[in-house]
């Protein structure tokens, strides 16, 4: 289930400097369940790229963040009490303005405000007009998060579909055999795989405190 960016905005052709995610388009789940992972994922994602920031890292794979400040912003910086780290943070009204906005297959991550959206444009450069120093916090068309958050991505859509799944008590409680164990299983979960299922149930205590009382989890490699 890759994180895919669809499209970047910039604030020179659009006023907003955001990222459209698509984590969404193979995941077979209601409308309800995808509202709540769009919701949590949208979250995270924020959640992680502030923090990425304030240690003055980038979220994004491989993605270019100059460390250093010029001289004489630095010393600007430091002059204000606000220290020397390329944290992006000096009024601190871009940070503040990172948000998100749910869409048909995900998100659309940035910031919507044009003044803001501006100062985010100067270091993500997806106008190809900045003369700043890039310090890349929105993934563009390529880019990926990096693996943890991807991890993080994945574990709340699993979770969701796993919550969203009745236990067949009364089907389970009999089998003995991993084939009818896995014949009811993929009944129950759909379109998932049994890699996938095993990922869902292993996020849902409900799941495994069943699993483990009927002598279950053996059939999902588990004790």
């Amino acid at each position: 289930m890759p994180i895919k960016v669809i499209k970047t905005k910039n604030w020179v052709s659009d006023g907003v400097t955001t990222s459209e995610l698509d984590f969404l388009s193979d995941v077979v789940a209601s409308q309800r369940v995808k509202k709540k992972i769009k919701r949590d994922v949208g979250d995270l994602l924020v959640e992680h790229t502030l923090d990425s920031l304030a240690s003055a890292t980038t979220p994004v794979a491989g993605a270019a963040f100059k460390k250093t400040l010029s001289k004489d912003y630095k010393k600007r910086k430091a002059s204000a009490g606000l220290g020397t780290k390329a944290n992006l943070e000096f009024t601190g009204s871009m940070t503040e303005k990172l948000t998100y906005k749910q869409t048909d297959t995900g998100i659309e991550i940035g910031v919507f405000k044009d003044k803001d959206a501006a100062k985010a444009d100067g270091h993500n450069n997806f106008s190809g007009q900045s003369k700043l120093p890039r310090r890349k916090f929105l993934p563009q068309e390529g880019d990926q998060y990096k693996s943890t958050i991807k991890q993080q991505v994945e574990d709340i859509i699993f979770e969701h579909i796993a919550l969203d799944t009745s236990i067949p008590k009364e089907e389970l409680k009999s089998i003995d055999n991993s084939a009818d164990f896995w014949s009811v299983m993929l009944l129950a979960f759909g379109e998932l795989s049994k890699p996938d299922i095993r990922r869902a149930v292993t996020q849902d205590p409900m799941w495994i405190d069943f699993l483990s009382a009927n002598g279950l989890l053996r059939f999902l490699g588990m004790k």
